[in-house]
């Protein structure tokens, strides 16, 4: 090297140490003059549901994140768990050994205490009742008579349908030819009954939505011996008024009507099956004054179709649909296309002969909807792994078999360790239970979206809403940039903890979330993660060393 170009070198390094030098003096005076931080801005997130997103920086975080290794964020909406590895045999647990005939199931707080409960219909008995989690573990239950006169009871759904903040019970009688809901006191205690609609001769099938958009429950029915699918508008009042309006009373059997937003216009339309007509339809629900609905055909030959219900099988952003038929030896699957009207590509899911309810959640916390349905046939409840692939793969898992008369059938988190369980009834008998169906694995991370922050990023600090069992921690990483392909290095932060940034804006920020358990029973639950930034400074507290503080 020449002794100029050397000269040139030597010089720049100087430069650059001087400038080094002056913004750690900078700093230096920005924390003894103000010690205190002023706040610049914040972000935070408290929902995963929509699943990994594109990877570009954004204004804000919204629903969706970067990367997720095992890691549960669809199994339920707001909130971050372990995923779960299932077990050989699933782990069952008691409700009821004598609930007469159970063939409706339902899940939710009935008496407002923070777990979950479940109600049921019991078709010989008449009943109506709930069982209360005593000690929201799932382990310990209590039978409460909702009604022991609603003759053939047969469908059970919960909803607040007088806006009083508390969940009432809406039911169908198949023998009684009745449609009623019963309101709760608040606490479960008591329950004071009122009929919707009479003649209704074999109810199957009843739910519930806000279809009008008015801001109160409605009612959706699949009455089989009227071959008829129709709604009642909640009119208010005390007692609430109801006006019912048929959809369609040629749907010959109709054994469900399933509310679901099936086109994303932000309406709730309605998906059902029709055990007679081997068919499954959704109604498209158009609004409007009269109310106005079109009905639009997904398959023609589901031999003794039963039941349907919807989900992203694909994760392409649309819901698909899955349903149990009698007459057929597998489950149906109708991925959905797109289009208008859409249009849809029948597959095929699992085996099951005589299959009668399922449901589509992600009982193993991987982001796939999988499959769990019931079978009277056989007497057993399974369920589906959705592992991807091209064609679709779906291995079987045994949740219980010997189960006389399998039909009711619920998923919900009963001891509320973040993970989902698997409800359901003996309908040739007198059983009511759930089954755990795996362990939590023992760390998993979650990685956030970039967002792009449009003032400096001094300091930064973080707040975590999180429940941590023993043997359970939540790591919390950050990493700063001017531009998302300039994303370096991971820091660790303690929330509460402010720490220097010294990140000039417009800058990139990115968080990451470790989850970690010791104890394959529990897992961390995180529900948000906020930060806050600031554009200036702060004096952070003298570091403690061996119970000793440093000057």
């Amino acid at each position: 090297m020449s002794s100029r170009v050397g000269g040139v070198v030597a010089e720049q390094l100087i430069e650059r140490a001087a400038r080094k030098a002056q913004r750690l003096l900078l700093a230096a005076v920005a924390v003894t003059l103000c010690p205190h931080p002023a706040a610049a801005g914040s972000a935070g997130q408290s929902d995963w549901s929509c699943g990994p997103g594109s990877g570009a920086a954004a204004s804000r975080w919204g629903c969706s994140f970067a990367t997720a290794d095992r890691i549960s964020w669809l199994a339920t909406a707001g909130q971050l768990v372990l995923a779960t590895q299932p077990f050989a045999i699933a782990q069952e647990h008691l409700i009821d050994l004598d609930f007469m005939r159970p063939v409706a199931l339902a899940t939710a707080d009935l008496d407002q205490d923070g777990d979950v409960d479940v109600v049921g219909a019991g078709y010989y008995s008449d009943d109506v009742a709930w069982w209360e989690n005593l000690d929201g573990d799932g382990l310990a239950w209590a039978r409460h008579p909702i009604d022991s006169s609603f003759l053939g009871a047969i469908t059970v759904r919960t909803g607040d349908l007088d806006g009083d903040g508390d969940l009432d019970v809406v039911g169908g009688a198949w023998t009684g030819a009745e449609i009623a809901w019963w309101r709760n006191d608040g606490s479960g205690a008591a329950w004071t009954r009122f009929t919707v609609a009479t003649a209704a001769d074999g109810t199957h099938w009843v739910d519930i939505a806000d279809f009008d958009n008015d801001g109160d429950a409605d009612i959706v029915a699949a009455i089989a011996g009227l071959h008829t699918v129709a709604w009642w508008r909640n009119d208010g009042g005390d007692p609430v008024e109801w006006t019912m309006q048929v959809l369609d009373d040629s749907f010959a059997g109709a054994r469900s009507a399933v509310p679901v937003d099936l086109d994303g216009d932000g309406r709730i339309d309605i998906v059902g099956a029709a055990l007679e007509g081997s068919e499954v339809a959704w109604w498209r629900n158009l609004g409007g004054e009269p109310f106005a609905w079109s009905k639009q055909e997904v398959s023609a030959a589901f031999v003794l179709a039963h039941h349907v219900v919807a989900g992203d099988v694909d994760g392409d952003g649309d819901l698909d649909l899955a349903g149990t038929a009698y007459g057929l030896s597998r489950l149906g699957l109708w991925r959905n296309q797109g289009g208008d009207p859409i249009q849809w590509t029948r597959e095929v899911a699992g085996a099951l002969a005589g299959a009668l309810v399922l449901d589509m959640r992600d009982l193993d916390g991987d982001g796939r909807p999988d499959l769990v349905a019931t079978s009277d046939a056989e007497d057993v409840i399974n369920w589906w792994r959705n592992v991807g692939g091209s064609p679709r793969e779906w291995p079987e898992q045994t949740v219980a078999e010997g189960f006389a008369g399998a039909w009711p059938l619920a998923v919900a988190d009963l001891d509320a360790n973040g993970s989902l369980d698997v409800v359901a009834g003996a309908s040739e008998a007198t059983r009511v239970a759930w089954w755990r169906i795996g362990d939590f694995v023992p760390a998993g991370t979650i990685t956030g979206s970039p967002i792009t922050v449009g003032s400096d990023v001094l300091t930064l600090d973080c707040a975590l809403d999180a429940e941590l069992p023993p043997g359970t921690t939540v790591g919390v990483e950050f990493r700063t940039a001017s531009t998302v392909d300039h994303l370096g290095i991971w820091r660790e932060i303690e929330c509460g903890q402010p720490v220097p940034v010294v990140q000039y804006g417009p800058a990139v920020l990115q968080y990451r979330l470790r989850l970690a358990t010791e104890e394959p029973m529990v897992s961390p639950l995180v529900r948000a993660l906020r930060f806050e930034w600031s554009s200036e400074l702060s004096a952070q507290p003298p570091r403690r060393s061996g119970g000793r503080v440093r000057p």
